[in-house]
């Protein structure tokens, strides 16, 4: 797991092979590098954080762009440090 600041309230977290996007504390777009889909919010923002997220989609290589709720992508952090966790405990 490695956290990556990419500017004032912006940051960027790794885990296993997935980057995710922090504006302020709300993840708002998740990049799965094996498959290049790149999810991003489709969930009213405010204008500050839809410009960390359009930088961001902007400045990453990926094949495919989805979007999805925040909710969704609360969901999938939410598996992915649920197996991270089971990881490290075994």
């Amino acid at each position: 797991m490695q956290l990556r600041k990419l500017g004032n309230n912006r940051h960027e977290l790794t885990i296993g092979n997935y980057l995710i996007l922090f504006s302020y504390e709300t993840p708002v777009g998740l990049l799965d590098t094996t498959t290049g889909i790149l999810t991003a919010s489709a969930s009213q923002l405010s204008c500050t954080t839809k410009k960390h997220l359009n930088e961001w989609v902007r400045d990453t290589f990926h094949n495919e762009t989805v979007f999805a709720s925040n909710e969704s992508i609360q969901a999938i952090l939410n598996s992915l440090t649920v197996a991270g966790e089971e990881y490290l405990r075994s």
